[in-house]
C-alpha cells in the first residue's frame, strides 16, 4: 500500500461542504450546545468562513489514494512550523495515513504535526491513537442530566438567586491543590482550541473569542438577578467542603480582573509558546471583548466563591450563558491558600447545579494540556472531550545514505 495525497476534485466541492458540515454539527457543535438549530447554524457559519463556497483560502484540501483507488481526503491548514489536520476521513490503516503526513509537514518545514481531534470522527482518532500525540487544549462538556442538584431549601431562589451551595472534592482553574490549573476556561464557541486560524475550533467563523478561546454570548435574561438565602447540598457528607456562589461586587471584579488577565496570559504563553507580550495582548483583547460593560456584560455572570464553613471567599467562577440550553466556564479560580480542601471540586458542582436549575441542558469548559489536575478533576467529575488539539512534535528526518 502506497498512499499519496492529490488535489481534490472541484466537482465534489460542493458536496464534501455539506458533508463538513454535518460532521462539525454532530461531532462538535451540538455536543457544546445542546440546540439542534443552533449547532446547524454555528457549524456552516465554521464552514463558510475556512470553506468558502467560492473555493478554499489558506487551507488545502486533497483527496488520498492508495496506489490508485481512492480512500479518502484528508483537510490541513499550514502555519510557520506546522502542519494541523483540520479532519479527514480515510479508509486506510492509521499508522500509513500518520506517516504520509510527517512526510507531508517536513516537507514544508515543520516541527509539529497537529490534530484538531473531534472526538466523535473516526479518522482523526486513530491518527492520534497511532502516535505519541499529547493533547494542547481539550473542550469538554458535561450533561446535566446526569448531576445531582441539591434540594431548595428555606428562602432559596434558584439560579435567579445567582446563589448555590454544594460539597465535596478539589481543584480549580488556577490552582487545585497548589498546582497553577487554568482550568479550563477556553471559551472556545463549541469547538476546542486554537487550531485552524482558531475558527473550527472556536475563533472566527462566528467570530468568537474569550479567555482561552473566543467568543460572545447572549443575555439570558432575570438569571443573574434578585438574590436569595443559599440552600445546602443535601448530598453533601460531614467533612466535605460546601461553597456558596455569590454575586461578584464592583470592588470583588476589579480585584479578580487586576491578576486574572496576567494569569491568563501565562496559560496562553505555557500552552501555546510564542512570547508573553504576544499572549498578554492576546489575553487583555479577549477579556475586553468578553467584558466589554464588566458586570453588566451580556450574558456573562462572575461569582465569588464563598467557603461556606468560614465565610471566606475562596476564589471566583465565571460562567458565560449560551442560549437557549448551555453554559460555558471561562473561568474558576482559588485562592492558593485555599487550595487542597476540595473547594475547587464544590465549585465545579456548585456550577454544575446552578446551571441545572436554571433549565440548561449542557455546561462546557476547555483545559489545557500542560494541566493535568484539571483535566483528572474534569474526568472524574463526568466530562467528556467533545474537540481537543493535539500535537505531535517531529524530529528532523534521518539523512539520506548512499553509495559515495
Amino acid at each position: 500500500m502506497t498512499l499519496q495525497l492529490l488535489p481534490f476534485p472541484a466537482a465534489d466541492y460542493a458536496a464534501w461542504r455539506d458533508q463538513q458540515v454535518e460532521r462539525r454539527r454532530r461531532w462538535q457543535f451540538a455536543p457544546l450546545w445542546a440546540d439542534g438549530e443552533t449547532a446547524a447554524a454555528k457549524a456552516r457559519a465554521a464552514v463558510d468562513h475556512l470553506a468558502p463556497a467560492e473555493g478554499l483560502s489558506g487551507t488545502q484540501l486533497h483527496r488520498v489514494l492508495d496506489d490508485d483507488r481512492e480512500v479518502g481526503w484528508v483537510w490541513l491548514a499550514r502555519h510557520p512550523g506546522d502542519l494541523l489536520v483540520l479532519d479527514a476521513d480515510v479508509d486506510a490503516p492509521a499508522d500509513e495515513l500518520l506517516a504520509l503526513l510527517e512526510s507531508h509537514a517536513r516537507a514544508g518545514d515543520a516541527t509539529l504535526l497537529l490534530v484538531d481531534r473531534m472526538a466523535g470522527a473516526p479518522t482523526p482518532t486513530a491518527l492520534v491513537a497511532a502516535g505519541a500525540f499529547v493533547p494542547t487544549a481539550s473542550n469538554m462538556v458535561l450533561e446535566l442530566g446526569t448531576v445531582t442538584a441539591p434540594a431548595a431549601g428555606p428562602g432559596a431562589g434558584g439560579p435567579e438567586a445567582a446563589r448555590s451551595e454544594v460539597g465535596d472534592g478539589a481543584a480549580g482553574t488556577a490552582g487545585v491543590d497548589g498546582v497553577d490549573e487554568a482550568a479550563a476556561v477556553d471559551g472556545a464557541d463549541g469547538a476546542a482550541v486554537a487550531g485552524a486560524v482558531g475558527v473550527l475550533t472556536g475563533a472566527g467563523a462566528t467570530p468568537d473569542a474569550g479567555p482561552a478561546a473566543r467568543q460572545p454570548v447572549t443575555r439570558f435574561a432575570g438569571l443573574a438577578g434578585a438574590e436569595a438565602e443559599p440552600d445546602t447540598d443535601p448530598e453533601a457528607e460531614p467533612g466535605q467542603a460546601v461553597v456558596r456562589l455569590v454575586p461578584m461586587t464592583p470592588e470583588s471584579f476589579e480585584s479578580y480582573l487586576a491578576g486574572a488577565v496576567e494569569e491568563y496570559a501565562h496559560e496562553l504563553h505555557d500552552s501555546a509558546g510564542g512570547t508573553f507580550e504576544d499572549a498578554l495582548a492576546r489575553a487583555h483583547q479577549e477579556y475586553e471583548e468578553l467584558l466589554p460593560r464588566g458586570l453588566e456584560s451580556d450574558g456573562q455572570l462572575l461569582f465569588d466563591v464563598q467557603d461556606a464553613t468560614t465565610g471566606e471567599v475562596a476564589g471566583v467562577l465565571w460562567l458565560g450563558l449560551r442560549p437557549p440550553s448551555a453554559a460555558f466556564v471561562y473561568d474558576v479560580h482559588l485562592r492558593p491558600e485555599h487550595r487542597g480542601r476540595g473547594l475547587g471540586r464544590a465549585t465545579m458542582r456548585a456550577a454544575a447545579a446552578w446551571c441545572r436549575e436554571a433549565g440548561l441542558d449542557v455546561l462546557g469548559l476547555n483545559v489545557f494540556g500542560h494541566n493535568t489536575v484539571a483535566r483528572s478533576l474534569y474526568d472524574s467529575l463526568g466530562y467528556r472531550v467533545v474537540v481537543e488539539e493535539m500535537r505531535l512534535p517531529l524530529p528532523p528526518a534521518p539523512p539520506v545514505t548512499g553509495p559515495r
